[in-house]
């Protein structure tokens, strides 16, 4: 999976507007929340099992759900779903069945939204559930693998 949208972030907000003596007013604040990432494997990557995804969806129907973001750099994100544009978990069969098995492969696509400052790194770095273990017990992560790294969702 890539962060296909890791650059096209601007941590500084800024408004402008003119005076009535026609002086250029700016305002500018530093963003500290809600920096869009989209994790996707652009049809070529990326691909999870039909389980997986359906383990991403429900994960998805909980609202305001926090989850640490792990990429394969270490830095870490405390995320939550993104609603605001579009399905937060876009899922696609890679080879199509009318009625696909739990193995079956999918190009997946999430969005998610940074709610906490971002790069924070996680000191207690406990997790309490694997989602390989195909099990659900309260808290959960998920472990994306691919060639170049590991992708994991908390």
């Amino acid at each position: 999976m890539l962060w296909i949208n890791e650059f096209e972030w601007n941590p500084v907000e800024q408004t402008t507007e003119r005076s009535l003596t026609g002086a250029l007013l700016v305002q500018e604040g530093q963003l500290t929340q809600g920096r869009p990432i989209v994790l996707s494997g652009n049809g070529e990557a990326g691909w999870v099992s039909r389980l997986t995804v359906k383990s991403l969806f429900a994960l998805s129907k909980a609202a305001n759900k926090t989850m640490t973001l792990t990429l394969p750099d270490s830095r870490q994100f405390s995320v939550i779903f993104d609603r605001s544009n579009g399905a937060p978990v876009e899922a696609k069969q890679v080879l199509p069945f009318a009625y696909p098995e739990y193995s079956d492969q999918y190009l997946l696509t999430l969005r998610l939204l940074t709610v906490h400052c971002c790069d924070r790194l996680n000191r207690d770095g406990k997790y309490s559930f694997s989602l390989k273990t195909e099990k659900w017990q309260g808290e959960c992560h998920l472990n994306f693998y691919w060639d170049s790294g590991l992708f994991q969702l908390n």
